[in-house]
């Protein structure tokens, strides 16, 4: 038996976009219900939550959001109009979650490499990238 300790998801909100969509895919299909849009005013709103039951609670409150065919109130967003889609590229993924952890930092950027597992000169070396 092996022990793996991880941080709870409250502290890598970077990956609630990834886990959500791959949640969205499997239990809507498994569900035979059409998928939920993904907004970001929805991811937003997920990222500010504790997630006191970690992963499996995400998953929870997809499959029930997906059974009744809406967001709880407190997810929930008024905007439709930025779905995301599953098929984005490698680097548009790698952006947006190391830009999410940034912002989760509050602009830190050593404390968004030590949360990545990455060198504070990788941060940098990608925002730089991004910004042309």
């Amino acid at each position: 038996v092996l022990s793996i300790q991880m941080p709870v998801l409250k502290e890598r909100i970077g990956d609630i976009r990834e886990l959500a969509l791959m949640f969205i895919q499997q239990i809507s299909k498994s569900l035979g219900v059409p998928p939920l849009t993904l907004s970001e005013g929805v991811l937003m709103n997920m990222s500010r939550y504790d997630w006191p039951g970690n992963v499996r609670e995400l998953r929870n409150l997809i499959e029930r959001s997906l059974i009744i065919g809406e967001w709880p109130s407190e997810f929930a967003s008024g905007e439709d109009s930025e779905e995301v889609e599953a098929t984005d590229s490698l680097a548009a993924v790698e952006q947006r979650h190391i830009l999410s952890v940034l912002d989760a930092c509050d602009g830190n950027r050593a404390e968004a490499a030590r949360r990545l597992g990455v060198s504070r000169k990788t941060i940098d070396r990608k925002c730089a990238m991004w910004n042309g």
